[in-house]
C-alpha cells in the first residue's frame, strides 16, 4: 500500500488543492502539508481526521495500519500549544535547578568531608547524577521546542531520570552501623524503580502496555507522596510558626520547596504523558480496526 505522503498528495491533487490552500483549510503553515506529504511528519489523529474530511477521502486510504501505528508513536506527546509551553518552562526549571543542586552540593562538600572515602564516592556519585539530570532535561527541552520530542525520547529521557532518581535516593551504598551490619536505604528508591520499570515496559514493550500503566500510575503517585512529604519535614518540623518566613527566605526551606515542587511536577508529568500517550494509541488502534 503507498504510503501516507503519497496518498495524501494524490487526494490534495484530485482535489485541485495546493499545499498552501490545503493548509489554510487546516489552520496549519504550508511546511507542516509540505513535511506530511515528504513522509517527514505524519498528522495527530484530531488533524488526520479533518484531512480526511475536507479532501473527502476516509482515513483508511490515506494511512495503511502500519502508518496508524506511526502516528501514535512518532509524534510528540504533547501537542496541545498551552501544555507545551508548560512543559517547555518546566524542563527549563528542571535543568536549572539540578544545576544549582550540583553547585550547592560540591560547594558544601568540605575538605574534611572528601577526605573520607564514602563521602569522596558520595560527591563523586551526586556529581555525575546533577550533570546527567540537567543534561537529560536539556536534552528534552531542544526537542520540546523544535517538536521532536517523540513517545521514544520521552520513555528514554524518563526511564534515565527515574533510574538517577533512585540512585541519588540510596545517597551512600551503604552504611555502616557500629556492629558492622549493613543499612541499606531501599525506602527512598522504591517508588523511582517502580516507576521506571513500567516505563520501560510501556514505552519500548507493546505486549506488556496494560500492566505497565499501573506500574507509572502507582510509582508517581507513591513518588509525588513521599517528596511531599520530605518537603513537609525540611520546611515545617521543628519549626515554629513565626520563624517560617525566615526559614524559607533565609534558611533552605525555600530551596527544599523548589526542588520539591518539580520533583513533583516532573512526576506528576510523566502520568499526563503515559496518558495521552495511552488515549492515542487506542484511538489509532480503534480507525485501524473499523
Amino acid at each position: 500500500m503507498a504510503e501516507f505522503g503519497e496518498q495524501l498528495k494524490k487526494a490534495r491533487e484530485n482535489k485541485g488543492m495546493t499545499q498552501q490552500s490545503l493548509a489554510e483549510k487546516m489552520y496549519v503553515t504550508r511546511q507542516t502539508v509540505y513535511r506530511w506529504e515528504c513522509g517527514n511528519r505524519y498528522p495527530d489523529i484530531i488533524n488526520l481526521k479533518r484531512l480526511a474530511d475536507i479532501l473527502e477521502v476516509s482515513t483508511d486510504y490515506l494511512l495503511s495500519d502500519e502508518d496508524m501505528g506511526k502516528v501514535a508513536e512518532k509524534q510528540p506527546i504533547v501537542e496541545k500549544p498551552s501544555i507545551n509551553n508548560i512543559t517547555v518552562c518546566l524542563n527549563f526549571l528542571v535543568c536549572i535547578m539540578f544545576l544549582i543542586i550540583f553547585v550547592r552540593d560540591m560547594t558544601g562538600l568540605s575538605p574534611q568531608a572528601v577526605s573520607v572515602l564514602g563521602d569522596e564516592i558520595r560527591g563523586i556519585l551526586m556529581f555525575f547524577i546533577k550533570i546527567s539530570e540537567a543534561g537529560l532535561f536539556l536534552y528534552g527541552l531542544i526537542n520540546l521546542i523544535m517538536g521532536k520530542y517523540t513517545p521514544r525520547k520521552v520513555g528514554a529521557v524518563s526511564l534515565c531520570y527515574l533510574l538517577l532518581e533512585a540512585l541519588a535516593g540510596i545517597k551512600t551504598i551503604y552504611l555502616i552501623t557500629g556492629d558492622g551490619r549493613l543499612n541499606f536505604t531501599f525506602v527512598l528508591i522504591f517508588p523511582y524503580l517502580i516507576c521506571a520499570a513500567g516505563t520501560f515496559l510501556f514505552f519500548f514493550l507493546k505486549e506488556k502496555r496494560p500492566y505497565a500503566r499501573a506500574l507509572v500510575y502507582i510509582g508517581a503517585a507513591v513518588g509525588i507522596v513521599m517528596e511531599s512529604g520530605m518537603v513537609f519535614i525540611h520546611m515545617f518540623y521543628q519549626v515554629k510558626a513565626e520563624d517560617l518566613i525566615w526559614n524559607l527566605i533565609f534558611e533552605n526551606g525555600g530551596y527544599f520547596l523548589l526542588v520539591g515542587i518539580l520533583k513533583i511536577a516532573a512526576m506528576a508529568l510523566m502520568i499526563y504523558q503515559v496518558f495521552v500517550l495511552n488515549r492515542r494509541r487506542k484511538v489509532a488502534s480503534d480507525i485501524s480496526k473499523g
